[in-house]
């Protein structure tokens, strides 16, 4: 399965609907400083650790910079509590799901970046190009460890810091796109995602996966359950899901003017499951389940 090219995306973050989690963010106005105008930034893939905060990038993206460089206060809550629960989830499994519904002071932007992947063909129709706006937040980290238990707070302390997991796969180089490029997100107790991002840039296409992996891997499992439980619900599944996440292959494949990051992520079907209602989670099963074989 795939999500749509960068290209074609307009104000990707910004059509997400809210979920319950950390407080607002503060507004960025549009204008302010640039640290870098091109390129991934360093801190992109490797956040400057702080003692008492949690350092987030939360990316977004456009054909206009005056439209990615918005951090909707919505988009921002909801992507900060979920990148959190996510780095947690290793050290603390189910624990980390009372991270969603926590509530601390407003992000704080410390440093921001853009980079513009132009048209690659010369097209000149809306979208042809694609504007990628990182900013770091930080939040205090006490209320956080705070929540955890004390034998766990070194572990998750250490987590907390990395933007990837330490067992997180390495980069495959590839001529033509990897061979678990599946298109299936059904599976059987784990359900398989397939994202990729094309970018002028190779540092640029691994820091847009890295960093728009989450939500467009919640939107995947959102498309298929809006009728089910309509658009807010589905994205509360969706958003928690995505924590589960777990990447167990990534390459990146080099053309002609043009990297592509291919990612395939893996999310356990029960934890989708249990993120819906009750009374709706049969029928999420039975969604995302293997079908019956055909008599």
């Amino acid at each position: 399965m795939r999500i749509a090219s960068p290209r074609t995306a307009v104000l990707l973050g910004l059509a997400l609907c809210c979920a319950t989690g950390v407080a607002t963010a503060k507004e960025v106005a549009p204008g302010e400083v640039w640290v870098s105008k091109e390129g991934a930034p360093a801190w992109v893939t490797a956040p400057p650790a702080k003692a008492d905060a949690i350092r987030v990038v939360i990316a977004s993206q456009s054909n206009l910079l005056e439209l990615a460089d918005h951090a909707d206060a919505g988009y921002v809550k909801r992507q900060v509590a979920a990148e959190i629960a996510w780095r947690l989830r290793g050290a603390l499994a189910e624990e980390a799901d009372a991270i969603l519904a926590l509530h601390w002071p407003p992000a704080t932007l410390v440093q921001k970046g853009y980079h513009l992947t132009p048209p690659a063909r010369g097209e000149t129709y809306p979208g042809a190009q694609t504007y990628t706006v990182w900013t770091l937040f930080e939040v205090p980290s006490a209320p956080v460890l705070e929540s955890i238990p004390v034998p766990k707070r070194e572990a998750a302390r250490a987590v907390l810091a990395l933007a990837e997991p330490i067992d997180a796969p390495a980069w495959e180089g590839l001529k033509t796109p990897p061979a678990w490029n599946s298109q299936d997100i059904e599976g059987t107790d784990r359900i398989p995602v397939v994202l990729w991002f094309s970018a002028n840039r190779e540092d640029v296409a691994k820091a847009e996966l890295i960093t728009l992996a989450a939500v467009h891997l919640a939107g995947k499992i959102v498309k298929p359950l809006r009728d089910l439980l309509g658009g807010p619900s589905a994205w509360d599944v969706g958003t928690a899901a995505a924590t589960w996440r777990r990447c167990t292959a990534r390459a990146v494949v080099t053309g002609r003017g043009e990297t592509t990051a291919w990612a395939r992520y893996e999310v356990p079907l029960a934890r989708i499951v249990a993120a819906a209602p009750e009374a709706k989670r049969d029928a999420v099963r039975a969604i995302f389940g293997p079908k019956p074989a055909p008599k």
